[in-house]
């Protein structure tokens, strides 16, 4: 478990109510009663709101809410089965005083709406300033590895940057299918008629006869409503210094921009309701499926723009990101410079197989063939009676297992650790443990922390700050692989 941030915003009346949750320690935490202690009249309609969708897997809440966006979108392939998850958990949730009902939190940071509530899941790491520089820090590194200094912002212009990290790739993916095709309808009144007679538009239009026809076609064009709902997404997000930045990242996203704007012609800022609208129940074909996620998000970002969308917000909306999925990218950014393997469990690639015999594959988080194997670890390791770091049992054997296949005399544990001030470690330190017993390869394990910034405000002193302490954390573990060879 881990603790969060949760940030509960009434939107019509602007309460903004913030509360500490540590899913392991102190039960106060997580009442609803912690979060607003001034005003408790507003609790009875959110616990109303919130019940619906408590202990829900999200799995199912990815089904039944299409508003609702989740990275990574393959939720059934990730190693951490991160689908049997769930959003949030109400305890003692009938029960007679609101204020005192109960609320914790998986492994999930972002935001997500119900009805007129925006609930925010913020990471441990931004327990005092609210600013969550860590999250917005790691999606920079994931989504836009190539970008420097990108623009960032607090607030509400933060929530709708959350939204804006995943544009560029879901473009990008969507795109990698073709251009998508559909049957559009189109008017016409000329004297070349090319489909159906419109009777009562024929009639209005041409009587007395004037030598035109007023007819309809149906035509399999690019420039259709979901072309149309891009474009808008794309017109909108330049409106704002971070879009420009992400739209301008690489060729590629360049190169995507470029393809929908020649595409959609008949563009007007004007139709922007109408073609929200079209898009509001969605009809794709199965051959162009990339495009279902990015229609979803291009709805919710333009839902920022404060436009009418009638009754679609019923149910969930938002964008969430696996804590777990989002450390592992994040930390994939830092260790390329070790020329190590990152296995991909979606894709059934570059695992490692336990048995010669037959294929029974695994997929480390990050190896290298007889020198190391490192296990990112998006949670608290504990400590034990003599102050020495341990993990779960579970994660040992799985460490041990690698380390034995893969004839890898260094295994170690990557994990955030909050700071205020930079600590430096010995190779002692580090250390867990060496492996027991005669038949054991010489092999030790090690956790390897990487420090989080506590005290930095500004986005910018934080980035300095955490990019000195992954030259750090490339030091330790590059000094412990050299002692063991």
């Amino acid at each position: 478990m881990l603790e969060l941030i949760i940030l509960v915003i009434l939107k019509e009346q602007m309460l903004r109510i913030n509360g500490l949750f540590d899913n392991n320690y102190n039960s106060k935490y997580k009442s609803l009663k912690y979060l607003c202690p001034e005003d408790f009249s507003q609790f009875e309609q959110l616990r109303e709101n919130l019940k619906p969708y408590s202990r829900k897997r999200l799995y199912e809440l990815q089904e039944q809410n299409p508003n609702l966006i989740i990275f990574p979108a393959d939720i059934q392939d990730t190693k951490d089965k991160i689908h049997d998850s769930v959003l949030y958990t109400l305890e003692n949730e009938y029960g007679e005083y609101p204020e005192e009902t109960e609320i914790t939190t998986s492994n999930l940071m972002g935001f997500f709406g119900i009805d007129s509530y925006e609930i925010h899941i913020h990471s441990r790491f931004d327990e005092k300033f609210r600013n969550d520089n860590f999250l917005h820090y790691m999606l920079s590194r994931v989504f836009f590895p190539n970008v420097v200094d990108l623009p960032h912002s607090t607030g509400s212009d933060g929530n709708l940057n959350l939204l804006l990290f995943a544009f560029p790739v879901l473009l990008n993916n969507a795109l990698k299918q073709g251009l998508i095709k559909e049957y559009q309808t189109h008017e016409y009144n000329d004297p070349n008629i090319r489909g159906v007679i419109d009777v009562q538009r024929h009639i209005r239009m041409n009587i007395p006869f004037n030598g035109k026809v007023a007819y309809k076609t149906r035509e399999h064009s690019r420039d259709n409503f979901t072309t149309q709902l891009i474009r808008h997404t794309i017109e909108f997000i330049k409106t704002t210094d971070f879009g420009r930045a992400i739209l301008e990242q690489d060729e590629t996203t360049k190169e995507s921009v470029s393809i929908i704007n020649e595409a959609t012609p008949s563009y007007s800022r004007n139709e922007r309701q109408f073609i929200i609208n079209k898009n509001l129940n969605p009809k794709i074909h199965p051959f162009y499926s990339e495009y279902t996620p990015l229609q979803k998000l291009c709805i919710q970002i333009l839902r920022y723009e404060c436009l009418d969308f009638k009754n679609e917000n019923e149910g969930l909306y938002g964008i969430i990101f696996d804590g777990a999925w989002l450390w592992e990218e994040y930390l994939n950014t830092i260790l390329a410079e070790l020329n190590l393997i990152h296995a991909e469990n979606k894709n059934s690639s570059k695992g490692i197989k336990l048995f010669s015999d037959r294929s029974y594959w695994n997929y480390p988080d990050f190896y290298k063939t007889g020198e190391f194997i490192l296990d990112a670890k998006y949670k608290k390791l504990s400590r034990d009676d003599n102050m020495r770091i341990t993990v779960d049992s579970a994660d040992y054997h799985q460490m041990i297992t690698y380390m034995r296949v893969q004839d890898a005399p260094v295994g170690g544990f990557v994990y955030p650790l909050a700071t205020e001030k930079t600590k430096a470690f010995t190779k002692d330190d580090l250390l867990i443990g060496t492996l027991n017993g005669e038949l054991s390869l010489p092999g030790k394990v090690y956790h390897f922390p990487l420090q989080i910034p506590q005290k930095q405000f500004e986005y910018n002193e934080f980035v300095k700050e955490i990019n000195f302490n992954e030259n750090n954390l490339l030091g330790s573990i590059s000094e412990v692989i050299s002692s063991s060879k």
